[in-house]
């Protein structure tokens, strides 16, 4: 009995534990990433926010990839995060999370940052999307909006949905597949059939300012969809040029790959 009772004691005890570390944690996140809200260029002029800016981003990055490195902070409910700007995904499954961000280091043309957080057996690991916060080679990055997960006899799929902004107008929709090996993040999985081949990713340009899309139906969806309890996705067929349709072109998982069907 004396057994049973230390043992309760010790599950109590180390899940109050659990949940101070979380709470402060999480604080701490919070203060962080409202440091970004607070320089971003809507409050305050370019030339005398940006470095300020740009190191509170920094700042942010280095704090969430320290805190997403210890064990169990998988589990940790990031309620409330998204009405601050950040974005959190995680997997059915609790073993892939992503969190994503606008930088506002950009313009027209969005600068998003994003740390993947992933486990592999007792172990918890994370990685950022670049070290530095900026530009990518002259790209803004990508805002993930969406995941989906799918299971086959000898993998875990994670499928994410991502869009990045060149500009006002311009639009880049992609979906990535990802699996969790060995304690490493395959970046590159491959489970979307096309006729060029079996692939990692599938995406599409949109241009809302050319002339085209003018009185573009606002009913019409642009980005990707996942259909999860159908296990499939979808996104508008891009006439030749450039105009977005209502039509749509689906790929469906068929057990060991997404392909392309008839809707």
């Amino acid at each position: 009995m004396k057994i049973v009772f230390a043992f309760v004691a010790f599950i109590v005890t180390f899940s109050l534990s659990f949940a101070q570390t979380e709470k402060a944690d999480l604080k701490k996140l919070k203060n962080a990433f409202e440091k970004i809200s607070y320089w971003s260029f809507d409050k305050h002029d370019y030339e005398n926010s940006y470095d300020s800016l740009e190191k509170a981003n920094q700042d942010f990055q280095i704090l969430l990839l320290k805190v997403t490195r210890k064990p169990k902070s998988i589990n940790y409910d990031f309620k409330g995060f998204d009405s601050l700007g950040l974005i959190v995904l995680t997997s059915e499954d609790n073993n892939f999370r992503i969190f994503s961000w606008n930088t506002w280091l950009g313009g027209t043309m969005r600068i998003f940052q994003d740390v993947k957080q992933y486990c592999f057996g007792t172990k918890t690991f994370s990685k950022a999307a670049t070290d530095t916060v900026g530009l990518y080679n002259g790209a803004g990055g990508i805002m993930y909006y969406d995941i989906m997960q799918i299971k086959t006899d000898s993998s875990t799929y994670y499928l994410l949905n991502s869009v990045a902004v060149g500009s006002s107008a311009l639009r880049y929709y992609e979906v990535d597949v990802y699996t969790i090996e060995n304690e490493k993040l395959n970046e590159n999985a491959r489970l979307i059939k096309t006729k060029s081949g079996v692939k990692h990713s599938i995406g599409y340009d949109l241009d809302f300012s050319s002339s085209v899309n003018d009185n573009l139906n606002q009913n019409i969806e642009t980005s990707i969809v996942f259909d999860k309890a159908k296990k499939q996705f979808s996104f508008p067929v891009i006439a030749d040029n450039g105009r977005i349709t209502n039509k749509k072109i689906v790929y469906k998982f068929t057990g060991k790959y997404f392909e392309r069907v008839q809707n």
